[in-house]
């Protein structure tokens, strides 16, 4: 069997004002163009992303894009590299993928918080002034602009797929607790 599984972005083609995700889809396009037996996965945000949630939380200050009650269900990449396999098998062309916790952006920096063991402070960024800073940042640096602007829109928006995989973000965050 020869197919194709590409890893995208949820909502992909909703956001392709966003240079990341549009070079994605632009991708997934030519995949689909060419032929090729393929699927495309469109996970939710991942767990390995959510470890900077984690650092602000150990010195002690989480930074939250908007108001912080947007959800998301994050995926632990060996989950996603699960959903990878089953894909070969699967007729779908596209499949959205999320971890089985849904969480608010908010109880994400609460769990962070809670297993370190240190007192819950989470300060928000209004959507309207992480634009302002995007703007600015562009004249300075586009890439690091487009990551602003990505990582704003992931945090101010629900970004939950269908329940996969089994791991906890708990667990994980435990995890690089006991490695600290």
């Amino acid at each position: 069997m020869r197919k194709f599984v590409y890893v995208s972005i949820l909502d992909g083609p909703r956001l392709t004002h966003l240079d990341i995700v549009k070079a994605h889809e632009d991708f997934v396009d030519a995949l689909a163009a060419s032929g090729m037996e393929s699927t495309v996965l469109r996970p939710t945000d991942f767990f390995s992303d959510l470890a900077e949630i984690f650092a602000m939380a150990r010195k002690g200050r989480v930074y939250l894009f908007g108001d912080g009650r947007c959800r998301v269900s994050p995926i632990h990449g060996a989950d996603l590299a699960a959903a990878c396999a089953d894909a070969l098998d699967d007729d779908r062309r596209s499949i959205d993928v999320g971890g089985p916790d849904t969480l608010s952006w908010r109880d994400v920096a609460a769990l962070a918080f809670r297993v370190q063991g240190k007192p819950v402070r989470i300060t928000t960024v209004p959507r309207w002034i992480m634009s302002a800073v995007v703007s600015l940042t562009r004249m300075f640096s586009r890439h690091r602009a487009e990551l602003m602007a990505f990582f704003t829109a992931m945090g101010t928006r629900d970004v939950v797929g269908p329940t996969t995989g089994t791991r906890s973000l708990e667990a994980h965050f435990r995890a690089l607790e006991a490695t600290r």
